[in-house]
């Protein structure tokens, strides 16, 4: 799951100079790699419009309202309420019927609050540019995935799927890509010694 703040940080432009650089093998986990970063520019530049297009609408037509609302310490929108209420239901000396009454006023304030910020986006013309910006982000994920599940063939392959996992690291697919970089390397070990066997013949 990502939300916005986590998602808004991870966005990063990367030059062509350095996507060429990379090294050109017989591994699947750079074309999973590239198509990664491809799919994360493209939603990068979209977000980039949406500011730009979303400040001028503001000086019509007001702030966009905002479809998070408070609730104890948290800032709570519907993407991470789930999470939140956990966490509280697991804090030391909660009342869990205070809780689970909290959480559906923390429902209700959200419905309310989303629904204005929809009618703000038709009004000023930015509900299609948050739909593209939805789809391109569901597509930027998927590719995550696909490249956490992608298992490198060579060395060169790992080190590059283990740097896409430091530059997000706190993303939920990265511990899905180590454990990918484990498997990968443990298979490079096992077939290590056949290959040195035909290269020797």
């Amino acid at each position: 799951i990502y939300s916005t703040q986590r998602r808004t940080a991870s966005l990063r432009k990367t030059s062509p100079a350095a996507r060429a650089a990379r090294p050109r093998e017989d591994d699947p986990i750079f074309a999973a790699i590239e198509n990664h970063l491809k799919l994360e520019n493209a939603w990068c530049d979209l977000e980039e419009a949406r500011e730009e297009t979303q400040a001028k609408a503001q000086e019509k037509h007001g702030r966009r309202p905002s479809p998070v609302v408070s609730w104890r310490n948290y800032v709570c929108g519907s993407d991470h309420i789930e999470s939140i209420r956990e966490a509280l239901l697991r804090s030391p000396g909660i009342d869990p019927i205070t809780i689970e009454t909290e959480y559906w006023d923390v429902q209700a304030r959200l419905l309310g609050t989303e629904l204005a910020a929809k009618e703000w986006d038709e009004r000023t013309g930015l509900a299609a540019v948050r739909r593209d910006i939805d789809r391109a982000r569901t597509a930027w994920w998927q590719a995550a995935l696909q490249m956490a599940k992608t298992k490198p063939r060579t060395p060169a392959g790992a080190g590059a799927l283990l740097t896409e996992i430091l530059k997000d690291l706190q993303m939920d697919w990265c511990e899905t890509a180590l454990a990918t970089v484990v498997k990968g390397l443990a298979a490079m070990e096992a077939a290590a010694p056949r290959s040195q066997i035909k290269k020797a013949a």
